[in-house]
């Protein structure tokens, strides 16, 4: 499910996640970075579903980014109708283990400076149907449940105001801590659903 961490200070902000990918076959990766920058100054890292009806998270997230969003907010909320619709088109029986998380950083008018915030849109399927959520943030974690449980109160309780290079150690030793605390893969529980070297992305550098 892998670990995802987004944190802001005074003006700027921090996304990072871990580096594990695991394949179909249950062998894994760990140099597949979950968090990008996207056009307009917007950070975005992602767990769970690496693809969706077919396409990589990473290319949608772009490609959305790239249309005329004027907030974030908006950008949250086109992405929620998306990636609703796309996960709904995996089989049915399927549809209950299909997670994703994805966490937005950025400015809160697109293409501008500050403030600085984040939108956590989370999906999950229930009774055959995705439902995505978007929840606004000072500072967010998401991906696996024993991971998330080990750093969430680290995260709600990181001060406010915070410089970009306090920003960067606090999240590549949140990534590191939920991927030493990570439950097992879902599908192949001989192994982590964590794992690799943290990866740190900043607004605005």
């Amino acid at each position: 499910m892998s670990i995802l961490v987004a944190l802001t200070g005074g003006g700027c902000g921090v996304v990072a996640t871990d580096q594990i990918r695991t394949e179909d076959d249950g062998s894994q990766r760990f140099d597949f970075p979950k968090v990008i920058r996207l056009p307009n100054r917007v950070l975005a890292g992602f767990a769970g579903l690496l693809e969706v009806d077919g396409k990589p998270v990473s290319l949608s997230l772009a490609e959305l980014a790239g249309r005329d969003s004027k907030t974030i907010g908006d950008l949250a909320v086109r992405c929620r109708e998306f990636f609703c619709r796309a996960i709904e088109r995996h089989p049915k029986g399927e549809l209950e283990h299909r997670r994703l998380d994805i966490e937005l950083l950025g400015p809160e008018r697109v293409g501008g400076l500050r403030p600085v915030t984040i939108r956590a849109i989370t999906f999950r399927a229930k009774q055959g149907r995705v439902h995505g959520e978007v929840e606004t943030f000072r500072h967010a974690c998401a991906g696996d449940e024993s991971a998330h449980r080990a750093i969430e109160r680290d995260v709600a309780q990181f001060p406010d105001g915070g410089a970009p290079q306090e920003l960067r150690a606090a999240a590549d030793a949140l990534i590191r801590k939920g991927i030493d605390a990570a439950g097992p893969h879902e599908w192949f529980p001989e192994k982590k659903s964590c794992g690799g070297e943290p990866v740190v992305l900043g607004f605005p550098h």
